[in-house]
């Protein structure tokens, strides 16, 4: 089945290839400002709710990036000289959405597909075509769906602040202008380069990627905060740009959004900018590598293979300029960043392990918090008898009210996104590793009573009979789909998971009603028919059945 869907899009890529020969770096200019343009829609959307269909030709529409991109890249990287850049035309533009949108079907259909290795689809050749039937993970969708609650949550708009806003966007306004009736150009100030990096610091703040490390490690001779905030200077460009935009179209409504969102610029130049940002100028050229998709990164971080959406702050258009698009930094300013950081200070990296797990404890403390809750500021190793070690307690929940007691542990792994080869990597390491240390904790207490237990640790305000519960919190994913294999002794839930939940804990009974409160979170998300979609291509029909697990 794979194989048939990669041949598809084999002939698609070819099809296009063939359509703008001598014309490639038209066609990823077009690409490009037609993938801008529906990422500014779901940026100036996010708080409605849209029609499905349009949700889904948004999403298909990223989601086909790298391989819509694929065919032209190799070609464009040895022209020279100037950019062909003009304003847009209608029928490109067409040609570019319908393209967009059909790589993004297939391979949205082959990822379907490739589940089957996980145990999590099935495919059949049928007269009609194939079809494609998908087990839906609740689980995975529930704790999903509390990150993007939990991580959108912002506070009430200051009212001072809008009056500030609305003086700033008239000066924006009385800044830009057009040089030619269909192209854009402005001025800046510091006021307005101010305001937009703390607009990109709230904006960031609902992807995980920002609290990939606690803020005080040191990566490369820099805190991960310093790092994040030069992340955050560049997406405050990019959402600067974007309103200065709109500012324009107000002025002179007849010029189109799509001539003005996206630009290009020399690369020397750009690297300039990062020298300023405080990138040193011996990384300057590895950090804009890995901040542009070009043939050789689309290769090398295989994000076609992947499932992946890039998220580039520059184009490769040429040997001389890059395009500067919006869409990557706004579906996420920090993750191709953090990938190169990763990359080439894996040391500085992994050392981090021990600084996650304090501040993790730390946040925990803060959830649960005093006079009705204690967790202490250390862990414990417990022992066997012989007095050697068996495991840690990374930390420890104490209800002083009814005195129960939860012993923690706490994984915090690096986020992934569609790539299956990363979920099943975070999916065997997380079961594996927790279910040993249920294993070990449950025959650590050995029968015996939560009191009993805390006398032996030397914790105090523990009165209850019962034996400790046990949770396995992780930063992100806890739960994964098709799993069958935790230990149930335990209670499984994400941070944002627990966010998200607490305060519909039962009041008298919080740590045990914990395990209970996500399985009820869990079935909101239950659906009682199957979802059937049909995708038709030139050579190709395929039926996408998208049925639901087992309830919980």
């Amino acid at each position: 089945m794979e194989a048939l869907i990669v041949q598809q899009i084999d002939r698609v890529q070819e099809k296009a290839a063939r359509l703008w020969k001598g014309y490639e770096q038209e066609a990823l200019i077009t690409i490009v400002r037609a993938l801008d343009t529906i990422a500014i829609a779901d940026f100036m959307d996010a708080n409605r709710e849209l029609p499905t269909e349009r949700e889904e030709a948004r999403y298909f529409a990223k989601l086909g990036l790298a391989s819509a991109l694929k065919p032209f890249l190799t070609t464009v990287r040895s022209i020279g000289g100037g950019v062909p850049w003009g304003p847009i035309v209608p029928e490109w533009m067409s040609w570019a959405y319908s393209y967009l949108i059909t790589c993004g079907q297939l391979i949205n259909l082959r990822r379907m597909a490739q589940l089957e290795r996980y145990g999590l689809s099935k495919s059949t050749m049928r007269d009609s075509g194939p079809l494609i039937e998908v087990d839906v993970g609740l689980e995975e969708i529930s704790q999903r769906f509390a990150a993007d609650s939990v991580l959108v949550h912002g506070n009430a708009p200051d009212p001072e602040d809008e009056k500030f806003e609305e003086k700033l966007r008239n000066r924006m306004k009385s800044y830009v202008d057009t040089p030619d009736g269909w192209f854009i150009r402005y001025d800046n100030d510091w006021d307005i380069v101010h305001a937009y990096r703390k607009k990109a610091e709230s904006y960031g703040r609902r992807f995980p990627e920002r609290e990939a490390l606690p803020d005080n490690v040191i990566i490369g001779g820099r805190t991960f905060k310093e790092w994040r905030d030069s992340s955050n200077e560049a997406l405050g460009r990019v959402l600067c740009h974007i309103d200065f935009s709109y500012e324009l179209r107000i002025k002179q409504p007849e010029i189109l959004l799509a001539n003005i969102t996206t630009i290009f610029a020399r690369k020397e130049d750009v690297e300039a900018v990062l020298e300023e940002a405080g990138i040193s100028r011996d990384l300057v050229p590895s950090t804009m590598r890995a901040l542009t998709l070009s043939s050789d990164t689309l290769d090398e971080w295989d994000w076609e293979g992947n499932f992946e959406i890039p998220c580039p702050y520059y184009v490769e258009l040429g040997q001389d300029f890059v395009l500067l698009p919006c869409f990557g930094a706004l579906s996420n300013p920090y993750v191709s960043f953090f990938r190169h950081l990763k990359t080439i200070y894996k040391d500085d990296w992994d050392h981090a392990v021990d600084e996650k797990e304090n501040v993790f404890r730390r946040d925990l403390s803060s959830a649960f918090g005093a006079p009705r809750f204690h967790v202490p500021t250390h862990g414990f190793s417990i022992r066997r008898a012989d007095g050697s070690e068996l495991t840690d307690l990374d930390a420890v929940i104490v209800d002083t009210e009814s005195g129960a007691m939860a012993f923690v542990q706490l994984k915090w792994n690096d986020v992934f996104g569609h790539s299956l080869r990363e979920w099943q990597s975070r999916r065997n390491n997380v079961v594996k590793k927790a279910n040993e240390w249920v294993d070990k904790v449950v025959s650590w207490i050995d029968g015996r009573s939560a009191v009993e237990v805390a006398k032996q640790l030397g914790i105090k305000d523990v009165t209850a009979s019962a034996a400790p519960l046990m949770y396995v919190i992780t930063r992100y994913t806890a739960r994964f789909s098709g799993e069958s294999d935790r230990d149930s002794r335990a209670a499984w839930l994400s941070w944002f998971e627990l966010l998200h939940i607490l305060d519909d804990l039962d009041h008298t009974e919080p740590l045990a009603d914990l395990a209970h409160a996500v399985e009820r979170h869990v079935r909101r998300f239950v659906f009682d028919r199957p979802r059937i979609m049909t995708f038709s291509f030139p050579d190709l029909t395929v039926e996408l059945k998208m049925c639901r697990e087992e309830e919980p």
